[in-house]
């Protein structure tokens, strides 16, 4: 006898079991099919719980933002498959055989075998067929993955020594000790001991003479009077040393290194080489600052925003310094035409603005994040742009530098010509107006003289005001 779960009799063929069944089968017909966004979240759920171990067990370690990106694949995202590698594109959804995945795992063709040491276990094989196959779906757009690569990086970046704040060093101390007076000499001698290199003896008075002169001003001690002799038995390194700083030559020498810094240059380069205008009142300021000991850090604002600044007089230069520091900025290669002309061209100028601004305050390279964040340093594409927006947004214009005591006397001398030329200009009035018609020019002209020098105008001839 047949279980209860058994049915073993023919098919009931009566005409309530057909309309029954028919009803039924109208009933599953009006059902709605799966729709595409739940088929696509069926494949995504299974290619988490099937694929996606498998790949971060056998692939991450060679091809993750995380670990590193062997022949440009990564595949910790969908975008990093769908662009692959140096190869190509490693997944073809809908096709194995044309995936260049597929084909590495199952080591077939020219493909290179994956991964190298070991073949996946047949079954590990089948489930990623399986997924190409199927579509590929795959959740990793991307954005979240790519923000905690992100903030990953920027937070290795920001321990690399040069961006650690400082910390007080005990400076180490020395078993000689005339090594033990400055800090400086002290770090010196214990990596010269630690080398086990014997310290070269004092240099002679006119060899320190001599080094300081070219380092300090760039020119021979002969080029300087009143330089102590260094064969004086009263010769003193901190002697040379002040009359060195104040000559008017250390300005001028240093003033070039900065120069150098800042890509400075009388003209703007490219084809035309068109002159720089007002580059070398920047580069005058520079050689005044540098004379005169402007603190370091006064200067540095200057340049990025001298024009927001409390101003600083300049009487040597006779100009408001803190308006030309920013003159900065508008160094560097200036490109003619316009971008509507030739791709580009504006965003070469800002380009130059932020790579000089970078590597001169910064000491950074922030240039290379116009593509993409950097691969080392805590600079992103953000930072980049941010600061091309700061750049682009300010209007340059032509400034008045000069102190108004400097200028004073141009003023007046300009109004005294003024009052001249007003004197001839009504006097040449006057005389053109007598030879004019009562009712016409004359009239108007008299009128208009009379109104300036405040006489009531005249009447015409039948009592209207000209």
């Amino acid at each position: 006898m047949a279980s209860p779960l058994q049915i073993d009799a023919p098919p009931d063929r009566s005409l309530p079991s057909l309309v029954v069944r028919a009803a039924l089968g109208a009933c599953l017909a009006l059902l709605p099919a799966p729709s595409d966004g739940a088929r696509a979240g069926e494949g995504e759920a299974a290619f988490v719980a099937e694929v996606l171990p498998i790949l971060e067990r056998r692939c991450f370690p060679c091809h993750s933002h995380a670990a590193t990106i062997e022949g440009g694949l990564a595949l910790d995202s969908r975008s990093g498959w769908a662009i692959g590698g140096a190869s190509g594109p490693a997944v073809v959804p809908g096709d194995p055989l044309a995936s260049r995945l597929v084909a590495a795992i199952e080591r077939r063709g020219t493909a290179a075998a994956m991964p190298p040491e070991e073949a996946l276990p047949a079954e590990e094989i089948a489930r990623v067929a399986a997924w190409v196959r199927s579509g590929a779906a795959d959740p990793r757009v991307g954005d979240d993955l790519a923000r905690a690569d992100r903030e990953r990086r920027l937070d290795e970046g920001r321990g690399w020594w040069s961006l650690r704040p400082p910390v007080a060093v005990e400076a180490p101390a020395s078993a000689d000790g005339a090594w033990n007076g400055d800090p400086i000499d002290r770090f010196v001698r214990a990596a010269l001991d630690e080398a086990g290199i014997e310290p070269a003896p004092p240099a002679e008075p006119a060899v320190i003479l001599r080094r300081l002169s070219f380092v300090l001003t760039g020119l021979p001690p002969s080029a300087h009077a009143g330089l102590p002799a260094p064969d004086d038995p009263g010769f003193r390194v901190d002697d040379a040393i002040d009359r060195l700083l104040a000559s008017p030559h250390f300005g001028e020498h240093f003033a070039r290194h900065w120069m150098d810094v800042v890509r400075y240059g009388d003209t703007w380069g490219y084809e035309w080489d068109i002159a720089a205008r007002g580059a070398w009142e920047y580069r005058d300021y520079l050689v005044r600052a540098f004379n005169a000991d402007v603190p370091q850090d006064r200067l540095i604002r200057e340049q990025i925003a001298g024009d927001l600044l409390p101003g600083r007089a300049d009487a040597d230069g006779g100009v408001q310094a803190a308006l030309v520091g920013p003159m900065f900025f508008h160094l560097g290669e200036h490109r003619h035409g316009s971008s509507l002309d030739f791709n580009g061209i504006h965003q070469e100028m800002v380009d130059n603005k932020i790579d000089a601004f970078s590597k001169a305050f910064l000491g950074l390279t922030v240039g290379c994040a116009r593509c993409h964040d950097h691969k080392l340093d805590p600079v992103l594409q953000d930072d980049y742009y941010a600061l091309a927006g700061v750049f682009m947004s300010p209007r340059w214009t032509v400034r008045d530098v000069a102190l108004p005591e400097g200028t004073a006397a141009t003023i007046a001398e300009l109004r005294t010509l003024r009052d001249r030329i007003d004197g001839v200009a009504k006097r040449s009035w006057a005389s053109v107006a007598v030879r004019l018609p009562v009712d016409g020019w004359r009239g108007r002209l008299t009128a208009a003289l009379g109104a300036v020098e405040g006489r009531p105008a005249p009447a015409d001839p039948i009592g209207r005001r000209v």
